[in-house]
């Protein structure tokens, strides 16, 4: 592994690593207009790795040098490996990090809602979901539950999937689940229906339809609010279905991300088989 030592934490060659936790930087992150994003750990970085997408450059500490050959053997030519010592990572990165390595990945161009739209056997719709960990949970959930021919739809009130903290609780799944933003937001669901998708907003509204009484249509795309607003009177004008999750009586609703696990264990059961 050809390594590039550094000295400096604001060495210009590892700006893309420089203070994680910046104000200004986790909000341009959350809105996704940052033209590269973070993996943290091992897991993350060699699912970047293998994913197609392109990678800026990768930084390991001296204490994970070793370890971290055959990891930074994936890398594409002339990837640049930098090797910092931890103590000027944690001066670089603005914490104590403890994983021994990140990657820096290259944002992909903005997909076209059109292609999920003709691609995609099932979408999960994400209205103004702004808590990072629930989409990063959507994300893993979808990943593991629907899989191939699944895609992520998400308004523009919604975290970016590539969020560090998204990626990290996603389990790196939004580097492989096709996502784009809709819009304009909530008109552009009609093009949903249009395509072929059979729109199922998931409510606690007890005079909804039971999920479970429901054969999962062929092409469903369910649809997810913000937990405490919910769905907005808008975006519930556009569904087909009203679909709830039957609880007992000691709670009224489920974590978002949870709620939407639990529909599409059913929703997505045709298209997915255990190996």
């Amino acid at each position: 592994m050809d390594a590039i030592p550094i000295a400096d934490p604001r060495d210009e060659r590892v700006a893309p690593y420089l203070d994680l936790r910046d104000h200004h930087r986790r909000a341009q992150e959350f809105a996704g207009v940052r033209p590269t994003f973070i993996c943290e750990g091992a897991f993350l970085v060699e699912r970047l790795l293998r994913s197609g997408l392109g990678v800026h450059s990768i930084l390991v500490t001296e204490q994970a040098r070793a370890r971290a050959k055959d990891l930074c053997s994936l890398a594409p030519p002339q990837t640049p490996i930098y090797v910092v010592p931890e103590s000027v990572l944690a001066g670089l990165v603005g914490f104590e990090f403890h994983r021994g390595i990140m990657a820096c990945g290259v944002r992909p161009p903005p997909r076209d809602p059109a292609t999920l739209l003709a691609q995609c056997r099932l979408l999960v719709i994400l209205e103004d979901l702004s808590n990072q960990d629930n989409v990063g949970a959507v994300f893993r959930n979808a990943a593991a539950l629907a899989g191939e021919g699944a895609g992520v739809l998400l308004s523009p009130g919604c975290c970016d999937p590539l969020y560090r903290k998204a990626l990290r609780v996603s389990m790196g799944a939004a580097l492989v689940l096709p996502f784009a933003r809709l819009e304009p937001w909530p008109d552009a669901l009609a093009q949903v229906r249009e395509s072929g998708f059979d729109l199922l907003a998931l409510t606690p509204d007890p005079d909804a339809t039971d999920l479970r009484s429901m054969p999962p249509p062929s092409r469903p795309a369910l649809l997810l609010g913000a937990e405490g607003p919910g769905l907005s009177p808008g975006a519930f004008a556009k569904v087909v279905h009203r679909v709830r999750i039957p609880m007992s009586p000691m709670a009224d609703s489920l974590n978002v991300a949870t709620a939407g696990a639990v529909a599409l264990s059913h929703l997505a059961a045709p298209g997915v088989s255990s190996p």
